[in-house]
């Protein structure tokens, strides 16, 4: 377990043994109290003046007798502890790195009387989640501002070399490119308002749909794309029986076409691209699967590529037009349904994405519960 501190703390000189629980009714902590502490999440221990551990809540639990990175939180509390019973008042976060990777917040803050320390109140709380939320949305802000940046900088050289060249036969490429980017930007835009759209849609407006009708309408737009590269499209429905979702229409065929566009620009001329729906098992819903026989996505990347913005190759995913928000929008709609999106991938070999969704049968026989 490798760890990193953001505050270096000395090391204890107490034992293990000073980290030891006890009935606590002198601390004014009746059962009463011990029921609602124990319902949070948030590790809560009191020690004595004596250092000594006199109650832990039932998040506090996993702190005696810690191995691993639990121990290390162990170790930093008894610091801070010893720190506060002297006049501080630390607080501290320990990053550790795993795996798996951790973040923890402690707090401390003494139990006084007279103005005399009686006592230590500790708080500990993973705080991992948090601080992935953050970086990601700093993440998004970042990226954001640089794929604004480039289409805008490109149309604002693009304007001023047709404005002050000579008119001559470089102009009509010039004007071509400034339509280009000027496409780039707004399908941009266009994609972060389909995510807001997405995020605050309300469910209640959704429809019963053959799956059938709704992968016919993303073959549709992307067939143009798919000549342009000369890959083929196949679309497989297994089963005689109708399958149908209850879902936003137009959200759908938007997250279907995003995936069949994602795998057609990422296959090579003369490479198959199949869409295949399909009951799933016998705990009911419908799969859909888009696979495809391209470059495929190395193990690093597959975790990250439903974040917005993120790329698994930026040369290529530019040049064929992309925004980087296609597999967000994708996640997005798949979970506002109800349902889950897996990849399987593996480099120089394609992928398969395949959503898991709940059928209208599913959805209304669950309402009528």
């Amino acid at each position: 377990m490798r760890f990193k501190n953001r505050r270096v703390l000395s090391s204890p000189d107490k034992p293990d043994s000073d980290f030891q629980p006890s009935s606590v009714p002198d601390q004014g902590i009746n059962e009463s109290m011990q029921g609602v502490l124990d319902l949070l999440e948030v590790a809560i221990i009191i020690f004595d003046q004596s250092g000594r551990a006199v109650y832990r809540n039932k998040a506090g639990a996993r702190f005696d007798q810690a191995r691993h990175g639990d121990a290390v939180v162990k170790d930093a509390i008894n610091r801070m502890v010893a720190a506060t019973l002297i006049g501080g008042a630390p607080e501290e976060e320990l990053e550790l790195l795993g795996p798996p990777a951790q973040v923890w917040s402690l707090s401390c803050e003494a139990l006084r009387s007279d103005s005399q320390p009686q006592g230590v109140v500790v708080a500990v709380q993973d705080v991992t989640s948090l601080r992935r939320v953050e970086k990601v949305r700093r993440d998004f802000v970042a990226n954001v501002t640089h794929e604004l940046k480039t289409p805008i900088g490109a149309l604002a050289i693009l304007a001023e070399t047709i404005a002050t060249g000579d008119k001559g036969a470089d102009t009509q490429e010039l004007a071509e490119r400034l339509v280009r980017e000027s496409n780039r930007l707004g399908r941009m835009v266009d994609d972060l308002l389909d995510l807001s759209t997405i995020e605050l849609q309300d469910a209640k407006d959704h429809r019963s749909i053959a799956v059938g009708a709704l992968v016919e309408e993303a073959l549709g737009r992307v067939s143009a794309l798919a000549r342009q590269r000369q890959v083929t499209l196949d679309f497989v429905s297994r089963g005689e029986e109708a399958i149908s979702l209850l879902c936003d229409q137009a959200q759908m065929v938007n997250a279907l076409t995003n995936l069949l566009e994602n795998a057609i620009k990422y296959s090579d001329s003369g490479q198959l691209v199949t869409i295949t729906a399909y009951r799933g098992d016998s705990r009911g819903g419908v799969v859909v699967e888009v696979s495809d026989d391209g470059a495929g996505i190395p193990d690093q990347d597959q975790e990250r590529i439903f974040e917005r913005f993120y790329r698994v190759d930026k040369a290529r995913s530019r040049s064929t037009g992309g925004t980087g928000l296609g597999l967000s929008i994708v996640r997005h709609v798949i979970e506002a349904h109800g349902g889950t999106i897996v990849v399987e991938s593996e480099e120089g070999e394609g992928s398969v994405f395949r959503l898991t969704l709940p059928s209208s049968s599913d959805v209304i026989e669950e309402e009528n519960l």
